[in-house]
């Protein structure tokens, strides 16, 4: 019930109405109205309650736009009492049911301590932004350099696709071909262009420390390239003109 309270406030405290103490604690307005009168001694004004009247009532009401549905004071009323939350704990154990003793639980947990909330500095609310978006900056970049972390490992992990396998062996086909024609004879090249073949694919899985050309990664594609692009066949090969015919 509290949370659907219309917050009431006077010289910086949040007060409730009669009708609204009334309805809290499920009692009527004429029975939190005799038990104030009954127990006046208790009720200190400026401690347990605000008794508007005249001028002050009028500059109260103009707060707002319709007092009467806002917090259910009728626009022609001569005075109007303003509960504490002493006061309202007064009246809870002068009522001592099991309703008002819960009902103030709940005000005092919830309604009264809203108003300490919204005292809260904006120079402490500020703070407590900035602190919340450099902590969040601070997450956003510790995850952003996980990510780089991740994708450099991906990268080095993923080997020649397919059309990056056929590019390659394009590459080392036309360099075969190209050394043959200049180590061989015409008659020869056919026929030792497998010896070249397979002299530039050992070299090249030794430039790259893997098992099969297929296991070059995608990110050495380029270099493997400009590898086979600039590669000599060793002078062994050449001093065995003839072998491969």
């Amino acid at each position: 019930m509290t949370t659907a309270l219309t917050p009431v406030e006077f010289r910086g405290q949040r007060l409730l109405t009669t009708k609204q103490l009334a309805e809290v604690y499920e009692a009527s307005e004429q029975q939190i109205q005799q038990n104030a009168n009954n127990h006046q001694d208790n009720f200190i004004e400026g401690t347990h309650y605000f008794l508007l009247q005249g001028e002050a009532l009028k500059e109260f009401k103009r707060y707002f736009d319709n007092i009467e549905e806002a917090i259910g004071v009728s626009k022609f009323a001569s005075t109007l009492y303003l509960w504490t939350e002493r006061g309202a704990s007064r009246h809870c154990k002068i009522l001592d049911t099991d309703k008002a003793w819960e009902q103030f639980d709940n005000l005092e947990a919830t309604y009264f301590r809203a108003k300490e909330q919204s005292k809260f500095s904006a120079v402490d609310q500020l703070r407590l932004q900035t602190q919340a978006i450099l902590e969040l900056d601070e997450r956003t970049s510790y995850v952003e350099k996980k990510l780089e972390v991740v994708e450099d490992k991906v990268e080095n992990q993923i080997t020649l696709q397919t059309g990056q396998q056929r590019t390659l062996q394009s590459v080392v086909g036309r360099k075969a071909y190209e050394r043959a024609a200049i180590i061989y004879p015409p008659d020869q090249v056919k026929g030792s262009v497998r010896l070249i073949y397979q002299a530039i694919y050992r070299d090249l899985k030794n430039r790259f420390g893997v098992a099969s050309y297929r296991d070059i990664r995608q990110s050495d594609l380029a270099d493997a390239i400009k590898f086979v692009e600039a590669w000599i066949e060793p002078a062994e090969m050449r001093s065995r003109r003839g072998e491969g015919c």
